[in-house]
């Protein structure tokens, strides 16, 4: 069933904008510029972000802690992401995530509590051994079929799931 024309325009304006963000974080010149520019914009959107709003918060004192994942942030968009990488970031993480809200509020609503993500270890292979990992603790190669990865990836769209971890693609080839 296609969205409805309103939704459509919504979810256009809202990737430009994200897009135009991550376009102002990429062009800080140094450490200090990215986090006051960052502050800049999640100070500005913090005030639109209607039920996000607690999320938005729990982002921005994260960000003014300095949190690991806000280097790593300043250090993707800084040096390594190309013009359409950014685009592609704003449309199919920061706008889904803006957009699939809805969804996970009505199943709240519902007294259902999705989780935003979820770790999944589709072939049971990882041969990595990362600390505080639990891929270790199962017998390896007793992989999901194809069918029932489907699934599961079909009913966590549904739910408003946007991210997924996987680690098999990262997998030493010499373990």
């Amino acid at each position: 069933m296609a969205e409805p024309l309103a939704t459509r325009l919504k979810k256009k304006i809202l990737e430009r904008e994200i897009y135009h963000y991550l376009t102002r974080l990429a062009k800080t010149e140094n450490e200090k510029d990215y986090y006051e520019e960052f502050d800049l914009i999640l100070t500005g959107l913090s005030k639109l972000a209607g039920s996000n709003r607690t999320a938005m918060e729990s982002v921005h004192q994260a960000f003014q802690r300095r949190h690991p994942l806000a280097d790593l942030s300043r250090l993707i968009l800084q040096d390594r992401l190309s013009k359409v990488s950014r685009e592609k970031l704003a449309k199919n993480f920061f706008c889904d995530w803006v957009m699939e809200a809805k969804k996970r509020e009505k199943l709240e609503e519902e007294s259902f509590k999705a989780p935003w993500f979820f770790v999944i270890s589709p072939t049971n292979t990882c041969n990595l051994n990362c600390y505080g990992c639990y891929a270790h603790e199962y017998p390896r190669g007793q992989g999901l079929s194809y069918a029932s990865l489907d699934r599961i990836l079909r009913e966590a769209e549904s739910l408003g799931q946007i991210l997924f971890y996987l680690s098999e693609f990262l997998m030493n080839p010499i373990g």
